[in-house]
Protein backbone atom coordinates (compact mmCIF):
# COMPACT_ATOMS: atom_id res chain seq x y z
CA UNK A 1 0.00 0.00 0.00
CA UNK A 2 2.80 2.43 0.83
CA UNK A 3 4.58 1.67 -2.41
CA UNK A 4 1.40 2.42 -4.35
CA UNK A 5 1.00 5.76 -2.53
CA UNK A 6 4.56 6.79 -3.38
CA UNK A 7 4.09 5.94 -7.05
CA UNK A 8 0.77 7.77 -7.14
CA UNK A 9 2.40 10.85 -5.61
CA UNK A 10 5.08 10.87 -8.31
CA UNK A 11 2.53 11.09 -11.14
CA UNK A 12 2.04 14.92 -10.87
CA UNK A 13 5.83 15.38 -10.85
CA UNK A 14 6.20 13.29 -14.00
CA UNK A 15 3.39 15.22 -15.69
CA UNK A 16 4.98 18.55 -14.77
CA UNK A 17 8.34 17.43 -16.15
CA UNK A 18 6.63 16.30 -19.35
CA UNK A 19 4.88 19.66 -19.77
CA UNK A 20 8.16 21.52 -19.19
CA UNK A 21 9.95 19.36 -21.75
CA UNK A 22 7.12 19.82 -24.27
CA UNK A 23 7.20 23.59 -23.71
CA UNK A 24 10.95 23.74 -24.35
CA UNK A 25 10.61 21.65 -27.51
CA UNK A 26 7.78 23.88 -28.77
CA UNK A 27 9.86 27.01 -28.08
CA UNK A 28 12.87 25.58 -29.91
CA UNK A 29 10.67 24.54 -32.85
CA UNK A 30 9.30 28.10 -33.09
CA UNK A 31 12.81 29.54 -33.08
CA UNK A 32 13.87 27.10 -35.81
CA UNK A 33 10.94 28.16 -37.97
CA UNK A 34 11.81 31.82 -37.42
CA UNK A 35 15.45 31.22 -38.35
CA UNK A 36 14.40 29.34 -41.49
CA UNK A 37 12.12 32.22 -42.51
CA UNK A 38 14.94 34.73 -41.94
CA UNK A 39 17.28 32.63 -44.07
CA UNK A 40 14.75 32.57 -46.91
CA UNK A 41 14.34 36.33 -46.75
CA UNK A 42 18.12 36.88 -46.77
CA UNK A 43 18.49 34.52 -49.73
CA UNK A 44 15.88 36.46 -51.72
CA UNK A 45 17.47 39.78 -50.75
CA UNK A 46 20.91 38.57 -51.85
CA UNK A 47 19.37 37.45 -55.15
CA UNK A 48 18.07 40.96 -55.79
CA UNK A 49 21.42 42.51 -54.84
CA UNK A 50 23.40 40.23 -57.15
CA UNK A 51 21.10 40.99 -60.05
CA UNK A 52 21.26 44.72 -59.34
CA UNK A 53 25.06 44.61 -59.26
CA UNK A 54 25.19 42.84 -62.63
CA UNK A 55 22.93 45.50 -64.15
CA UNK A 56 25.08 48.32 -62.75
CA UNK A 57 28.23 46.68 -64.09
CA UNK A 58 26.58 46.41 -67.51
CA UNK A 59 25.68 50.09 -67.48
CA UNK A 60 29.21 51.02 -66.41
CA UNK A 61 30.71 49.06 -69.32
CA UNK A 62 28.23 50.72 -71.66
CA UNK A 63 29.23 54.18 -70.44
CA UNK A 64 32.93 53.37 -70.91
CA UNK A 65 32.31 52.38 -74.52
CA UNK A 66 30.24 55.51 -75.12
CA UNK A 67 33.00 57.72 -73.70
CA UNK A 68 35.53 56.29 -76.15
CA UNK A 69 33.11 56.73 -79.03
CA UNK A 70 32.27 60.37 -78.30
CA UNK A 71 35.44 61.74 -79.92
CA UNK A 72 34.60 60.02 -83.19
CA UNK A 73 31.01 61.28 -82.92
CA UNK A 74 32.19 64.89 -82.59
CA UNK A 75 34.47 64.53 -85.63
CA UNK A 76 31.59 63.18 -87.71
CA UNK A 77 29.22 65.96 -86.59
CA UNK A 78 31.76 68.66 -87.43
CA UNK A 79 32.18 67.11 -90.89
CA UNK A 80 28.40 67.24 -91.46
CA UNK A 81 28.38 70.92 -90.41
CA UNK A 82 31.33 71.96 -92.54
CA UNK A 83 29.83 70.32 -95.63
CA UNK A 84 26.33 71.63 -94.96
CA UNK A 85 24.86 68.13 -94.71
CA UNK A 86 22.16 69.21 -92.27
CA UNK A 87 19.66 66.45 -93.08
CA UNK A 88 22.31 63.78 -92.33
CA UNK A 89 23.23 65.63 -89.13
CA UNK A 90 19.59 65.74 -88.06
CA UNK A 91 19.18 62.02 -88.71
CA UNK A 92 22.37 61.35 -86.78
CA UNK A 93 21.07 63.32 -83.79
CA UNK A 94 17.72 61.54 -83.86
CA UNK A 95 19.43 58.16 -83.61
CA UNK A 96 21.75 59.28 -80.84
CA UNK A 97 19.07 60.94 -78.70
CA UNK A 98 16.87 57.87 -79.06
CA UNK A 99 19.75 55.78 -77.76
CA UNK A 100 20.49 58.04 -74.80
CA UNK A 101 16.84 58.30 -73.77
CA UNK A 102 16.13 54.59 -74.00
CA UNK A 103 14.18 53.53 -70.94
CA UNK A 104 16.24 51.91 -68.20
CA UNK A 105 14.83 49.92 -65.29
CA UNK A 106 17.87 50.52 -63.07
CA UNK A 107 16.96 52.66 -60.04
CA UNK A 108 19.64 54.69 -58.23
CA UNK A 109 18.51 56.41 -55.03
CA UNK A 110 21.83 55.85 -53.26
CA UNK A 111 20.34 53.15 -51.02
CA UNK A 112 21.50 49.78 -52.35
CA UNK A 113 18.88 47.56 -50.71
CA UNK A 114 15.97 49.71 -51.85
CA UNK A 115 17.47 50.17 -55.32
CA UNK A 116 17.82 46.41 -55.77
CA UNK A 117 14.19 45.58 -54.96
CA UNK A 118 12.83 48.56 -56.94
CA UNK A 119 14.93 47.67 -59.99
CA UNK A 120 13.73 44.08 -59.85
CA UNK A 121 10.04 44.93 -59.45
CA UNK A 122 10.01 47.69 -62.06
CA UNK A 123 11.69 45.28 -64.46
CA UNK A 124 8.94 42.71 -63.77
CA UNK A 125 6.28 45.33 -64.56
CA UNK A 126 8.13 46.37 -67.73
CA UNK A 127 8.25 42.76 -68.96
CA UNK A 128 4.45 42.59 -68.63
CA UNK A 129 4.10 45.94 -70.43
CA UNK A 130 2.67 47.55 -67.30
CA UNK A 131 3.62 51.20 -67.08
CA UNK A 132 4.92 52.44 -63.73
CA UNK A 133 5.02 56.20 -63.13
CA UNK A 134 7.77 56.31 -60.50
CA UNK A 135 8.54 59.53 -58.61
CA UNK A 136 11.67 59.43 -56.48
CA UNK A 137 12.45 62.11 -53.90
CA UNK A 138 14.82 60.20 -51.62
CA UNK A 139 17.09 62.53 -49.63
CA UNK A 140 20.15 60.82 -48.17
CA UNK A 141 20.44 57.54 -46.30
CA UNK A 142 17.28 55.58 -45.53
CA UNK A 143 17.53 54.24 -41.96
CA UNK A 144 15.21 51.29 -42.45
CA UNK A 145 16.27 47.66 -42.47
CA UNK A 146 16.81 46.42 -46.04
CA UNK A 147 14.75 43.31 -45.34
CA UNK A 148 11.80 45.42 -44.17
CA UNK A 149 12.11 47.66 -47.24
CA UNK A 150 12.21 44.60 -49.47
CA UNK A 151 9.06 43.12 -47.93
CA UNK A 152 7.27 46.49 -47.95
CA UNK A 153 8.05 47.37 -51.57
CA UNK A 154 7.84 43.79 -52.82
CA UNK A 155 4.38 43.13 -51.37
CA UNK A 156 2.86 46.43 -52.50
CA UNK A 157 4.30 46.38 -56.03
CA UNK A 158 3.42 42.71 -56.48
CA UNK A 159 -0.16 43.44 -55.46
CA UNK A 160 -0.35 46.40 -57.85
CA UNK A 161 0.98 44.33 -60.77
CA UNK A 162 -1.55 41.57 -60.02
CA UNK A 163 -4.42 44.06 -59.93
CA UNK A 164 -3.44 45.77 -63.22
CA UNK A 165 -2.93 42.39 -64.88
CA UNK A 166 -6.42 41.35 -63.78
CA UNK A 167 -7.92 44.67 -64.92
CA UNK A 168 -6.25 44.30 -68.33
CA UNK A 169 -5.26 47.97 -68.51
CA UNK A 170 -4.06 50.95 -66.51
CA UNK A 171 -0.81 52.04 -64.93
CA UNK A 172 0.80 52.02 -61.51
CA UNK A 173 1.79 55.27 -59.81
CA UNK A 174 4.55 54.93 -57.24
CA UNK A 175 5.93 57.79 -55.14
CA UNK A 176 8.69 57.57 -52.53
CA UNK A 177 9.82 60.55 -50.43
CA UNK A 178 12.18 60.90 -47.49
CA UNK A 179 13.41 63.89 -45.49
CA UNK A 180 16.01 62.29 -43.22
CA UNK A 181 13.53 61.47 -40.45
CA UNK A 182 10.52 59.93 -42.21
CA UNK A 183 9.89 57.61 -45.14
CA UNK A 184 6.71 58.08 -47.17
CA UNK A 185 5.44 55.74 -49.88
CA UNK A 186 2.27 55.93 -51.94
CA UNK A 187 1.25 53.41 -54.58
CA UNK A 188 -1.90 53.65 -56.68
CA UNK A 189 -3.37 51.37 -59.31
CA UNK A 190 -6.73 50.56 -60.92
CA UNK A 191 -8.60 47.34 -60.19
CA UNK A 192 -11.53 45.49 -61.72
CA UNK A 193 -14.41 43.84 -59.91
CA UNK A 194 -15.34 43.88 -56.23
CA UNK A 195 -12.77 43.76 -53.44
CA UNK A 196 -13.79 41.43 -50.63
CA UNK A 197 -13.17 42.15 -46.96
CA UNK A 198 -13.35 39.89 -43.92
CA UNK A 199 -15.24 40.58 -40.71
CA UNK A 200 -12.28 42.54 -39.31
CA UNK A 201 -12.14 44.82 -42.33
CA UNK A 202 -9.06 43.15 -43.82
CA UNK A 203 -8.69 42.51 -47.53
CA UNK A 204 -9.15 38.94 -48.75
CA UNK A 205 -7.43 37.18 -51.63
CA UNK A 206 -8.82 34.33 -53.71
CA UNK A 207 -5.88 32.02 -54.32
CA UNK A 208 -7.33 30.72 -57.57
CA UNK A 209 -6.51 33.99 -59.33
CA UNK A 210 -4.42 35.75 -56.65
CA UNK A 211 -6.61 38.78 -57.14
CA UNK A 212 -6.16 42.26 -55.71
CA UNK A 213 -4.31 43.23 -52.54
CA UNK A 214 -5.06 40.57 -49.96
CA UNK A 215 -1.52 39.18 -49.98
CA UNK A 216 1.08 40.97 -47.89
CA UNK A 217 -1.00 43.85 -46.53
CA UNK A 218 -0.87 42.33 -43.05
CA UNK A 219 2.91 42.25 -43.28
CA UNK A 220 2.96 45.87 -44.51
CA UNK A 221 0.94 46.91 -41.46
CA UNK A 222 3.29 45.02 -39.11
CA UNK A 223 6.29 46.83 -40.62
CA UNK A 224 4.50 50.17 -40.17
CA UNK A 225 3.87 49.38 -36.49
CA UNK A 226 7.51 48.42 -36.07
CA UNK A 227 8.60 51.88 -37.21
CA UNK A 228 5.88 53.76 -35.34
CA UNK A 229 4.15 54.63 -38.61
CA UNK A 230 0.78 54.30 -40.27
CA UNK A 231 -0.89 52.67 -43.28
CA UNK A 232 -3.88 54.33 -44.96
CA UNK A 233 -5.79 52.39 -47.64
CA UNK A 234 -8.48 53.71 -49.97
CA UNK A 235 -10.31 51.57 -52.55
CA UNK A 236 -12.96 53.92 -53.97
CA UNK A 237 -13.89 54.34 -57.65
CA UNK A 238 -11.98 51.23 -58.74
CA UNK A 239 -8.72 52.82 -57.66
CA UNK A 240 -6.62 51.16 -54.96
CA UNK A 241 -4.38 53.60 -53.07
CA UNK A 242 -1.97 52.72 -50.24
CA UNK A 243 -0.08 55.34 -48.24
CA UNK A 244 2.67 54.21 -45.85
CA UNK A 245 4.51 56.48 -43.41
CA UNK A 246 7.51 55.20 -41.42
CA UNK A 247 9.63 57.14 -38.92
CA UNK A 248 13.27 56.32 -39.47
CA UNK A 249 15.56 57.61 -36.73
CA UNK A 250 13.63 56.54 -33.61
CA UNK A 251 12.98 53.10 -35.07
CA UNK A 252 16.61 52.76 -36.14
CA UNK A 253 17.73 53.37 -32.54
CA UNK A 254 15.18 50.86 -31.24
CA UNK A 255 16.47 48.20 -33.60
CA UNK A 256 19.98 48.64 -32.24
CA UNK A 257 18.73 47.97 -28.72
CA UNK A 258 16.56 44.91 -29.29
CA UNK A 259 15.21 42.64 -32.00
CA UNK A 260 11.64 43.34 -33.05
CA UNK A 261 9.12 40.63 -32.28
Amino acid sequence: MKEWNVGYALIPVSLSASFLLAGKLYHKTGRCRQLAANCRRLHQQNKYLRKYRRELEGQHRQLCVMRHEMANEYILEMEYLERGLYSQLEEHYRKRTGYFHKKSCVVDTGNVGMDAILTNKLEEADKERIKVDFENQVMGKVFIDDGDLGRLLGNLINNAIEAVRHAGEGEIRLQIRTDGTAFFLEITNPYKGVIKKNKKGGYETRKADRQFHGLGLGQVKRIARKYGGTVVINDENNCFDVKVLLYMRDSFCRQKKAMYK
